[in-house]
């Protein structure tokens, strides 16, 4: 009898230290989903061009194990209705559509959730930062502690350098100095709450979508002779910025976006020179390497010809497109044998 009061302690004992633990040192990665008391879902678009790079975002993101769910949408995941209604837009090259399905994945996707869930969006070219979980998760007490449902990343630049007058006009805050002299508010990376501030804030720019839909496009230039400042209008981020200003929503400075960062080393091209794409722009020697082994490796019919600040480098030129920061529009096939001489 005393046996088995003392196997019965042991096994107690032993249970308990196990679960201890288990609680201690196990079950790691839902440590940080346990945080929220809400859902967390995140989504993010890209194209067949940008397919490595989706998967590559999805697959970091998802490692993170804060989301409940994070979705890829491409273009065979927009509507039917979505297609019809702004279709002479989504065929525009630039931005598959000047990023306007930015608008119809986040409709889509907040269909699928509850009232106060966190939905959190980032372009395919963005990369996680896992050093900073804890100070991601803190950043959204910012809408958890109020009734806002968008928050807002300040820029530096100014509204005006980056908005056309012909958006400033639709939504009708021409005059309106607060807006148009205060900085851009970013669009790379969303974070939203589901209520009925988040609903203000994207009616009010789907509303001059609908009346407009080519406003998010460069169809309507800006007179540089009456406004020197403007410099190019920013589309879908010109967009949501003056439509969060207009509800008045939470802002953070730029450099608090700690967790998802929009990477100027990144940028995705189809194939195998994604490789090219993720290294760092000032590398350019170790750049030129990486062009030489693929092409000694894969490319047997055909030659990479890009171009380097206008001025060759042997067989190759690589062009670095400064206006964004990324390495765009990087190759193009030359149906010619390797080693032959440029026409």
């Amino acid at each position: 009898m005393l046996i088995r009061k003392v196997s019965f302690i042991t096994v107690c004992f032993c249970a308990t230290v196990l679960l201890l633990c288990y609680q201690q040192f196990g079950s790691k990665s839902h440590s940080s989903r346990a945080l929220i008391p809400e859902r967390l879902f995140f989504i993010t678009y890209g194209s067949k061009p940008f397919y490595n790079t989706k998967a590559r975002l999805l697959y970091e993101v998802r490692s993170l194990n804060i989301f409940e769910e994070a979705f890829g949408y491409g273009p065979d995941d927009l509507s039917t209705a979505f297609m019809r209604k702004f279709g002479d837009v989504l065929v525009r090259k630039r931005g598959g559509g000047y990023w306007i399905w930015k608008f119809a994945i986040i409709r889509q996707t907040l269909n699928l959730l509850n009232n106060n869930d966190f939905l959190v969006y980032a372009d395919a070219g963005c990369s996680v930062d896992r050093e900073h979980v804890s100070h991601f998760l803190k950043s959204l007490n910012i809408l958890r502690s109020s009734n806002h449902g968008f928050l807002a990343y300040e820029r530096k630049e100014k509204e005006r350098e980056w908005t056309s007058t012909a958006l400033f006009e639709a939504f009708n805050v021409s005059n309106m100095r607060h807006i148009t002299d205060s900085p851009q508010y970013d669009a790379s990376v969303l974070i939203m709450r589901k209520n009925a501030h988040l609903e203000q804030c994207l009616r009010l720019a789907e509303r001059v979508l609908e009346k407009d839909p080519f406003l998010i496009t460069d169809e309507y230039p800006t007179n540089k002779t009456l406004h020197p400042y403007f410099k190019e209008n920013r589309h879908d981020q010109s967009i949501l910025s003056v439509s969060r200003k207009l509800c008045k929503a939470p802002t953070v400075r730029l450099a608090e976006r700690k967790l998802l960062k929009t990477s100027r080393k990144r940028y995705c091209c189809p194939g195998f020179l994604n490789s090219i794409c993720m290294q760092k722009k000032k590398n350019a020697e170790r750049l030129w390497c990486l062009i030489s082994d693929i092409e000694s490796r894969y490319v047997t019919d055909y030659r990479i010809m890009c171009v380097h600040n206008g001025r060759s480098r042997g067989q190759h030129k690589l062009w670095w497109s400064r206006s964004r920061n990324y390495l765009r529009n990087l190759v193009h096939y030359l149906k010619t044998k390797p080693g032959r001489e440029e026409s």
